[in-house]
């Protein structure tokens, strides 16, 4: 709870992104996922009753069109790689500075509005 809400005030300092929603476990995402669809979606791969991998494969499953940031304090040389592999957009150390997510958000962010319109 505690990132998700250092998430969230990163995020209202930015004028044009906007937290839609927070889920500390896989059902609560699904729940949240059935009455909004975000244009990103931050997952950590260290869940309480999923593991993130599960879930991302899931996720690319259910919700092709909605690019995953994973943030992780796992080592990014352990983990980057087999994230995107298996779908995520990007891989993000939780060592990184806020702005680094900041600009890792509309990276992922672009690049899905940017695929949409090229098909």
């Amino acid at each position: 709870p505690i990132v998700r809400q250092g998430l969230e005030k990163v995020l209202e300092e930015e004028p044009d992104m906007r937290l839609t929603g927070q889920a500390g476990t896989w059902l609560e995402l699904v729940e949240l996922m059935e009455s909004r669809t975000p244009d990103v979606i931050i997952l950590d791969i260290s869940m309480p009753d999923r593991s993130g991998m599960d879930v991302l494969q899931d996720l690319r499953s259910m919700y092709p069109q909605v690019p995953v940031l994973i943030l992780s304090a796992h080592d990014e040389k352990q983990f980057a790689a087999r994230t995107i592999k298996a779908g995520a957009a990007a891989y993000l150390s939780k060592m990184r500075v806020a702005d680094e997510l900041v600009s890792a958000i509309r990276r992922v962010a672009t690049q899905r509005a940017g695929g949409q319109s090229g098909e």
